[in-house]
């Protein structure tokens, strides 16, 4: 598969994505769509230039803009306001639609209020402020939330939106969880956020649920599972917020003794709009949380617990994310440095033109030997060939795991390696990983060989970590498999649906694509499920057993 099919049928299919997930953000799926058209009628007049133009467009119209808002959310996280200022400006010019061009005079009216000049703040947002539009409804919530008036937040955003509604527009659904929190509706709180876990893949950003969950923990008095969020999904967060809602959690608990050394420190800091958080937390009257909560809140309570719990465990993004796997980092450091050396050294030394005088050059011992000599000899006899292993060259079928064609080949296996890979170390030890990794690689290409020898294809050669790769994935199936067996996990459920489609697709393009070993790829997979019903096989531990942080 050349790299202008791959290109095409990544941007037509990311389009095909934005389209089917835009809801209310509609500007996204008028660009996607004249993508679409653009590249449509590239291919209809087979024009040369189709993958290049519709790439560029995707990257510059998609793939910017959409980090460089990942980019300034997380600026606004860290309450950098003048930098998200600064960012916002270039980005609208990218992508001018859904309100973008006023994100400048946003930030910097939050800036303004940040350094203690609130009413310049209200007066710049007030001229963007408006029920109609979601940028209107999102400065109305900085508004609500400047002006502390949590009572009539309660009351607006309900008649501003629906329920369904607020689900995807979280700026308004954020807004009204922290102030059924601060207005002490804890039971209506505890309610919403449970379904906004139940219908996280309607919700328009994963934050929302993030936050959602912290102000439910924090306002019922429970610090652990405040802790636990701000050390994974609300890690960005700037240390003001995790140290006033890290005080706020113990202040509801009653544990006064462990939170005012924290608002104090805060107190410290220059931030007048933290000051006037602080001062509205410490005169409000204290009802325990306890006098509020219904039984069936502390179910919800205790629900959002475990899906918390479950978070850690088994959500893809946040494994990859927060745990470190130092084997899969290892193995995709070797996989590049065993393809880019040979090139470098290549490239050096001239080595396609004269090989011999290469040779005879690395005899001098002036030169590392013991490094160079043995990575190329490894890279010009390491590919596996049938005949040649049933000669006895059984180093091939592992060698071949560690050897790419080229730059695409390459990069895809390490992009599968690195999310994979990441999720299944965290659940093993390093050296279980390792073998399990390996056993899926070599007996995938012995498979191979041994189907080559016996329908007589013996001149034919494999080279990839894509058998071992398929492994791992197999061994995380397993995973979701096991989860959801034991415990009905939706998130394992939701995640092992994802992998049969995986599974599904990866399928399609072997048959559709020659040079691709089917047999490789299914019986890597295949191994990996049954090493992954090997290593966990045991009945996985309850989160109620006392093995997680959180319970």
């Amino acid at each position: 598969m050349s790299l202008d099919v791959l290109i095409i049928q990544l941007v037509a299919l990311s389009c095909l994505v934005i389209i089917a997930r835009a809801g209310r953000r509609q500007s996204w799926a008028w660009i996607a769509l004249a993508i679409l058209a653009v590249l449509a009628i590239g291919l209809l007049l087979q024009a040369p230039w189709t993958a290049a133009v519709s790439g560029t467009l995707w990257v510059l119209a998609i793939v910017i803009p959409g980090q460089g808002l990942r980019y300034f959310n997380r600026l606004r996280l860290q309450e950098q306001y003048q930098q998200a200022r600064n960012w916002a400006r270039v980005l609208r010019w990218l992508h001018p639609l859904d309100g973008w061009w006023q994100f400048p005079a946003i930030m910097q009216a939050q800036a303004l209020a940040q350094a203690g000049d609130r009413d310049a703040a209200l007066a710049l947002l007030k001229r963007y402020q408006t029920d109609l539009t979601p940028t209107g409804r999102w400065v109305t919530t900085i508004v609500y939330q400047l002006e502390g008036r949590w009572a009539e937040a309660v009351i607006w955003a309900p008649r501003c939106l629906s329920e369904a509604q607020m689900l995807r527009e979280t700026a308004v659904l954020g807004l009204y969880l922290r102030a059924l929190g601060e207005t002490g509706d804890l039971n209506q709180l505890v309610r919403l956020v449970d379904r906004c876990a139940q219908q996280r893949q309607r919700l328009g950003s994963s934050m929302a649920l993030d936050f959602g969950r912290l102000y439910a923990f924090a306002f019922s008095g429970q610090p652990e599972p405040v802790a636990y969020l701000f050390t994974t999904s609300l890690k960005a967060c700037s240390s003001p917020i995790q140290q006033f809602w890290q005080a706020t959690a113990e202040w509801c608990a009653g544990n006064r003794a462990g939170a005012q050394p924290l608002f104090q420190a805060l107190q410290a800091q220059s931030d007048v709009g933290l000051h006037q958080a602080i001062a509205a937390r410490l005169a409000a009257p204290y009802r325990p949380p306890e006098r509020t909560l219904t039984l069936a809140a502390y179910e919800l309570l205790n629900r959002l617990r475990q899906g918390l719990d479950q978070d850690g465990k088994y959500n893809l993004r946040q494994v990859v994310a927060f745990q470190q796997a130092p084997v899969t980092y290892t193995l995709v450091g070797l996989n590049v440095l065993i393809y880019g050396l040979p090139m470098a050294l290549a490239l050096l030394w001239d080595l396609e033109r004269d090989l011999s005088r290469w040779l005879d050059r690395i005899q001098d011992p002036s030169l590392p030997l013991w490094v160079f000599q043995p990575v190329w000899l490894i890279y010009r006899s390491g590919v596996m060939v049938p005949e040649l292993v049933q000669q006895g060259q059984w180093w091939r079928l592992l060698t071949a795991t560690f050897l790419h064609i080229d730059l695409m080949h390459l990069g895809l296996n390490m992009l599968g390696l690195w999310f994979v890979g990441a999720f299944v170390e965290a659940r093993l030890t390093p050296w279980k990983f390792l073998a399990a990794y390996l056993t899926c690689g070599v007996g995938s290409m012995a498979i191979v060989a041994w189907g080559a020898i016996l329908s007589g294809e013996v001149d034919i050669s494999a080279l990839g970590a894509s058998g071992a790769i398929m492994g791992v994935l197999g061994m995380m199936g397993i995973i979701f498999f096991q989860e959801w067996r034991h415990h009905r996990a939706p998130l394992a459920a939701r995640w092992l649906r994802t992998f049969g489609v995986i599974i599904v697709l990866q399928t399609v393009f072997d048959v559709l694509n020659p040079r691709v070993s089917l047999l490789g790829h299914l019986s890597g997979l295949i191994l990996g499920f049954g090493a992954g019903w090997i290593l966990f096989r045991r009945r996985p531990v309850s989160s109620a057993s006392g093995d997680s942080p959180l319970l």
